[in-house]
């Protein structure tokens, strides 16, 4: 039987076409493998992607910022378009990826108490070499990729794009938590301009723990998955700029900078391992230094300690005030 000539075109026309499909699935296959590949050589533990749709979690968002439970970070309110919708930060976006780095270290304080994570040099300043390190190796190879790059430093809800893209689960107490890393992570996302293949969205572990909630001196959860900062011993010590009220430095306790009380409760956390990015060794010292040096540092002491650390945020007169507190509460 002779085939009509529109026949042998359209088979001929489908043939190319599965050819072509298959060529741009492997390629794309192949760029997906590469940068998981070079996010790992660069550090990160943990790589995952997701497509860049509307968040669907806006409503929670927004009763969150209604009900002021975010008190004086103000520039959460800005962008909201952006934060819920990931497309609005870069043209032709249509990958969001996520990483994460590890930065935990066995920690046993002398004295006050200080947030691991700023026991390392400023994650700001790490995470963005590691990521424009990245994409420059990513477009080397791949010359038709355009990216941006972030690390808490765009208006992008990262622990939702962390869930989704399969890094992990945000838990109770609010923190990205991994079942092989716990939750002492940092978070980085890159935005590109090709779609590539999603992974599954991470499930979520919890599951009747309540250890963080129960474990929370201030009460700070107003409910599983709902933190309220005004009463947040991490949000007090850092982001507050204002003078504490009594109540307020009695909550501090012994607490200099931030807090990782929900963290260190977390049986999640018994995965945790040590970081073998050096940078984020580099501050260990500071766990050594007692009330009395934080008390008394001036503005030249400061900013020798503290350079190129993100323990800077809260500002001299942070350091200065939370040191009060806590000398309060040991009379």
């Amino acid at each position: 039987m002779k085939l009509s000539f529109v026949t042998v075109c359209y088979i001929i026309l489908n043939t190319i076409l599965q050819v072509l499909v298959s060529a741009t699935v492997n390629e794309y296959s192949e760029i997906k493998e590469f940068i998981k590949n070079e996010a790992k050589r660069l550090g990160f533990v943990k790589t995952g992607f997701a497509r860049p749709d509307m968040v669907d979690q806006s409503i929670a968002f927004q009763n969150w910022l209604d009900k002021n439970y975010h008190e004086d970070m103000k520039w959460m309110e800005n962008h909201i378009e952006k934060r819920l919708d990931p497309r609005k930060l870069m043209d032709d976006c249509k990958t969001i990826i996520v990483f994460a780095a590890n930065y935990h270290n066995q920690v046993n304080y002398s004295d006050v108490k200080i947030s691991r994570y700023v026991l390392g040099d400023d994650y700001h300043i790490v995470l963005k070499k590691k990521l424009r390190k990245l994409l420059e190796a990513i477009q080397q190879k791949f010359p038709q990729i355009e990216g941006r790059f972030f690390t808490d430093t765009a208006p992008i809800l990262e622990r939702y794009w962390a869930q989704k893209s399969g890094i992990g689960w945000q838990g109770k107490n609010t923190n990205l938590i991994t079942r092989d890393y716990g939750s002492y992570i940092f978070l980085a996302e890159m935005l590109i301009n090709i779609e590539l293949e999603a992974d599954q969205e991470h499930a979520d572990f919890c599951g009747s723990c309540a250890k963080c909630l129960d474990s929370c001196p201030t009460n700070a959860f107003v409910d599983a998955y709902q933190l309220n900062s005004n009463k947040c011993i991490s949000y007090l010590t850092i982001e507050k700029r204002a003078d504490f009220s009594p109540e307020e430095s009695k909550l501090i306790d012994n607490n200099l900078y931030g807090c990782d009380i929900c963290q260190e409760v977390c049986p999640w956390n018994k995965f945790a391992r040590e970081t073998e990015i050096e940078e984020f060794k580099n501050r260990l010292h500071l766990i050594n230094k007692n009330l009395d040096f934080w008390s008394s540092i001036d503005e030249k002491t400061y900013q020798q300690t503290l350079k190129n650390s993100a323990m800077k945020r809260t500002k001299l007169t942070g350091i200065k005030r939370n040191s009060r507190a806590i000398k309060s509460n040991r009379i």
